[in-house]
């Protein structure tokens, strides 16, 4: 009998837009916390940009204020990688810590993967005032994009070690969890923080809620691989198949401070 997952499904999707909207948060406050740093004069932050007064700094603080956003997201990204390997008890916070590992990665390697077609935003930005090589800025996005590749491979394996032993073995359950874990959350998440993302400085500002997040769909791939079925299921499963009040209010939460961002700080 099949088992429903619809409500594993909507506290994804929720999971899925708190990393999101956090880790971009989280993102911001480190080119803003640089700005300070280095007395930026007007420096303010907004839900996704950071506004100061680029002539009141030198040009190796403005490349380290640019450097701040990407390198926190990189930290976010090993950090919390590493905790949920670490993890023994895998409810709701430990799917969280991948989600976010997953947009910290996107909000590091991303970045790289974009930079050919950008001049301006961070590593687009780097790269165009350090005058690198197109050739060269083509080749470190495509490295990035191998490096994300690897990584998401990986974050596969965290993400079916969520379900329980029957779900791992039946490749038909297996691939019906994946969806309600992965492919919708991954959709219902870009509608979400594409919609908060608004209003937005630049058109990259748009497309990386967009399409960004796409590039989870190598962890849909490879939790399909049936070579990874016997691993040892989750224990704490059955107990995910409820809405958790806990969820909804860090949505809530992140959705306010979100919003209030708009206005500036």
């Amino acid at each position: 009998m099949k088992r429903s997952f619809k409500t594993l499904t909507l506290n994804s999707i929720l999971l899925f837009s708190i990393a999101s909207i956090l880790e971009m948060t989280l993102h911001e406050f480190g080119h803003y916390v640089t700005a300070r740093y280095f007395h930026a004069a007007g420096a303010k932050l907004f839900h996704n940009y950071v506004d100061f007064d680029e002539n009141s700094i030198g040009f190796a603080q403005r490349l380290c204020i640019a450097a701040a956003g990407p390198l926190v997201s990189l930290l976010i990204g090993i950090s919390f990688h590493l905790f949920s390997k670490k993890a023994t008890v895998k409810k709701y916070g430990y799917l969280f810590l991948l989600y976010l590992s997953a947009s910290g990665y996107i909000g590091f390697l991303g970045y790289l993967m974009v930079a050919p077609f950008f001049t301006y935003g961070d590593t687009g930005l780097i790269f165009n005032q350090l005058h690198f090589p197109v050739a060269l800025i083509i080749v470190i996005a495509v490295a990035a994009a191998f490096v994300l590749f690897l990584v998401f491979r990986q974050l596969a394996v965290l993400f079916i070690r969520f379900a329980d032993e029957e779900t791992i073995k039946d490749i038909a359950e297996r691939r019906r969890y994946t969806k309600a874990v992965i492919l919708y959350p991954l959709l219902g998440g870009i509608i979400i923080t594409t919609l908060l993302n608004l209003p937005v400085p630049t058109t990259l500002s748009l497309i990386a809620p967009l399409c960004s997040p796409f590039s989870m769909m190598w962890i849909y791939g490879a939790m399909l691989n049936r070579k990874q079925r016997n691993i040892d299921g989750n224990p704490f499963f059955a107990g995910t198949h409820k809405m958790v009040p806990a969820i909804i209010a860090g949505f809530t939460a992140m959705v306010i401070i979100n919003r209030l961002l708009v206005l500036g700080i």
